[in-house]
């Protein structure tokens, strides 16, 4: 009883070595196994009476938390990623299949209910926050005044990337984002809680950043883990985005909004226009090819060189005829 109420790394460790040798005693010790069961019961429920009318309150405050984390949208995978289903699991579990079993069952439904919460599509819309120049937050949230922006996407992973997260998450978002019709040009990517990406990912995202989309990727916000992961990776190359643009989110927008006006652009949305790289690339051959005035003088002067000063004079004026000749 005195233990439980600490919350130091040593006393939780007392307190489960403390279960261990309990649990270990009753299974070895003629004289405790004697003890009826009754008795081993009646000690066990009044251990773990205070924790039962904790129950309640325990419940309704996993719950409130369960809506906070939902914004309102309740699917399956919300409840069984939430704290309220391992508590759940870890009540019921032992009340159905024993003690020993239902401890198991427990513990295993545990870790697939914790791995739950970071396996399938997880990510949020950004926006610029209305009358500010470089801030921004999600898009459709309570309290939140952010505007979307015309043409580009800003969308914030939520978390590492991994084998069990990154095809839902683009098969997910490309599924919206057909689905509200809106013409994109760019989509920003946030990576600031991505913390790494498992070698799944980074073969994932070069195979699909790599094809012809009808929409540039620009990722930012990358800690220098997961910089280092996408050079070495070929990704950085891939895009081919300026490299103040993977750390800093609002020179990656700044960057995107000007790729989406070039896009949008009469000169650039015609046939077989040239982009003004190529335009300024094609003046410079054309300059090289033109003789300059330069060139031209040298010219002249090589063709005088070899004749006498005299041969370069103007011919000597004759007088004008008489009237008689």
């Amino acid at each position: 009883q005195s233990l439980r109420h600490c919350t130091s790394g040593l006393a939780s460790l007392g307190n489960a070595a403390g279960h261990l040798i309990a649990f270990y005693i009753a299974a070895t010790c003629p004289p405790v196994q004697q003890v009826p069961a009754c008795a081993i019961s009646t000690i066990l429920f009044m251990e773990f009476l205070p924790l039962l009318f904790e129950v309640p309150k325990d419940v309704r405050h996993l719950f409130k938390q369960m809506k906070l984390s939902s914004d309102g949208h309740w699917t399956w995978r919300t409840l069984l990623s939430s704290d309220l289903a391992i508590y759940v699991a870890a009540i019921v579990s032992p009340l159905l299949f024993g003690i020993i079993q239902g401890s198991l069952v427990a513990i295993g439904l545990e870790i697939l209910f914790a791995m739950s919460r970071f396996a399938g599509p997880g990510y949020t819309h950004l926006g610029r926050v209305a009358g500010t120049f470089d801030t921004y937050d999600e898009l459709a949230v309570l309290g939140s005044v952010a505007e979307e922006l015309e043409g580009l996407n800003i969308v914030r992973f939520s978390g590492p990337r991994w084998f069990g997260n990154c095809v839902s998450t683009t098969r997910v978002s490309r599924e919206k984002r057909r689905a509200t019709g809106k013409v994109c040009a760019c989509i920003v990517v946030d990576m600031s809680m991505v913390s790494f990406l498992d070698e799944t990912a980074l073969h994932h995202y070069k195979r699909e950043w790599s094809q012809h989309l009808g929409y540039r990727i620009v990722v930012t916000s990358c800690c220098a883990r997961v910089r280092r992961q996408l050079e070495q990776a070929g990704i950085s190359g891939l895009l081919g985005q300026p490299p103040d643009t993977f750390i800093n989110l609002h020179n990656a927008v700044r960057f995107a909004e000007a790729h989406v006006a070039e896009a949008r652009s009469p000169v650039a949305s015609s046939p077989g226009a040239a982009s003004p790289g190529e335009e300024m690339e094609e003046e410079m051959q054309i300059r090289a090819r033109r003789p300059s005035k330069t060139s031209a003088v040298a010219g002249r002067n090589d063709e005088c060189d070899g004749l006498s000063p005299l041969s370069l004079l103007p011919p000597p004026l004759l007088p004008p005829p008489s009237v008689a000749e």
